[in-house]
């Protein structure tokens, strides 16, 4: 560790408590009945419409669906180290046994498709089983982003089609989401 490296950290440090460049946190968007077997991009709610969401950069939410109903993922926009959180809520529609296996994958610059997070995912990791129908679990990771580099994340389940849930379903203790924020500059 070098004074030079510290005093950047220290510098980023403040900078993030005096006014972060980016943060946004959305819930998830439900869908219904996606197919198993293959991944299915997630879908968050708009910045404001859930108790838990926010952003502190409007510009980062990625608008996708009819009428801009819905997120399909979220972007950077400065250059910079950013802290992603995601959050997996997600029932099959028929009981199965348990050790079917479903997780979450995350991907940037990915095309807003439901394949395509799949094939360039930099992040995988599985939901926990916590029945034969219910999988749920979260996980956050450090990753370096250029301005505009956008992040989308899809489900996958090895069994019956399944749902994914909104943030404020009944019965799931995390919801679904995603988070990214700015925690500093990319080191040179």
């Amino acid at each position: 560790m070098t004074a030079a490296t510290m005093n950047r950290r220290v510098r980023d440090v403040h900078a993030f408590l005096a006014k972060s460049p980016a943060a946004i946190r959305v819930e998830g968007f439900s869908r219904t009945n996606l197919p198993a077997g293959t991944p299915a991009l997630c879908y968050y709610t708009p910045v404001g419409a859930s108790a838990h969401s926010y952003a502190s950069n409007p510009s980062m939410a990625i608008v996708g669906g009819p009428s801009g109903t819905f997120l399909d993922g979220v972007k950077a926009p400065v250059d910079g180290r950013y802290k992603l959180s995601i959050g997996g809520a997600v029932t099959a529609v028929t009981a199965q046994a348990a050790a079917r296996v479903c997780y979450l994958q995350a991907a940037v610059n990915a095309a807003a498709t439901d394949t395509a997070v799949g094939v360039g995912a930099f992040l995988t990791f599985p939901l926990t089983n916590l029945s034969t129908t219910v999988h749920q679990g979260a996980m956050s990771t450090e990753v370096v982003l250029r301005t505009a580099d956008t992040v989308r994340v899809a489900c996958r389940m090895d069994g019956s089609a399944y749902n994914w849930a909104s943030g404020s379903d009944a019965g799931f203790t995390q919801g679904s989401f995603i988070e990214l924020r700015w925690i500093g500059e990319v080191p040179t």
